[in-house]
């Protein structure tokens, strides 16, 4: 399975590949960050790179009980939140 350069949420991997994430993660594998981040009061998608401010909206999460923002630029891709996890694949896994 060629996994190099994908970015994926954690809804989004295999139940297999989940059980394997620790083991990944210790040999750099994957690197885990924050779907959406703010910078000086300024959202950024950590998978498309959107910084456009009006291309973000705001939702009450049900992952994390809170207002949470999210990216409608890739939205097709699957929802992008604050508290979402993208899983950055470094390499090739079989």
């Amino acid at each position: 399975m060629m996994l190099a350069g994908r970015q994926l949420l954690l809804e989004e991997l295999s139940s297999e590949l989940q059980d394997k994430l620790d083991h990944l993660k210790e040999n750099r594998d994957v690197v885990c960050v924050q779907g959406v981040i703010k910078k000086s009061s300024k959202y950024m998608c950590q998978r498309c790179g959107n910084i456009e401010q009006r291309l973000f909206a705001s939702f009450l999460c049900k992952r994390c009980s809170k207002v949470c923002t999210y990216c409608r630029k890739c939205i097709t891709m699957g929802r992008v939140s604050e508290c979402a996890v993208l899983y950055l694949f470094a390499g090739l896994l079989k």
